[in-house]
């Protein structure tokens, strides 16, 4: 394939990835996350325009460029991630299964999801770690 093929591919592809993460924002059962994450890299590698777009977004910008430069989650976004991820298990529960085995696997997937999210550093934590790591008294940090 040429170039500008692959490029065009790349964006509808980013297109379809940040499509599923909007529906994942408001579906129980699409992730997000990873869907933004995978849009990212396909308009990093196709367009300019659509990549800026994306990480300067008022809501997906801080999560990409945080998980981008420090492999990290926000604490309130873990939170809200993992609330939503049993709010809408129960509210699934109650309002649409008739079924234990329906139940039993969702139940499963908002276990994993929330363990996968909580596995994360979480920012701040991070952020406070590399604070910490400089000593402004150090000899290498007055330039001695």
């Amino acid at each position: 394939m040429t170039h500008q093929v692959v490029k065009v591919v790349f964006f509808i592809l980013g297109a379809l990835s940040t499509g599923l993460a909007v529906l994942g924002v408001v579906l129980p059962f699409i992730p997000a996350t990873p869907f933004l994450l995978l849009a990212t890299w396909f308009f990093y590698r196709s367009s300019d325009k659509a990549h800026h777009w994306l990480t300067k977004h008022r809501i997906f910008g801080p999560l990409i460029t945080d998980f981008r430069d420090y492999r990290a989650i926000r604490r309130r976004s873990k939170w809200m991630i993992v609330i939503f991820i049993w709010i809408s298990f129960v509210l699934s529960w109650i309002g649409f299964y008739h079924s234990i085995w329906l139940v039993a696997g969702h139940a499963t997937g908002a276990l994993i999801g929330s363990l996968v999210i909580w596995k994360f550093p979480t920012l701040e934590d991070v952020r406070r770690s590399e604070t910490a790591t400089i000593d402004p008294e150090s000899d290498e940090n007055r330039g001695r």
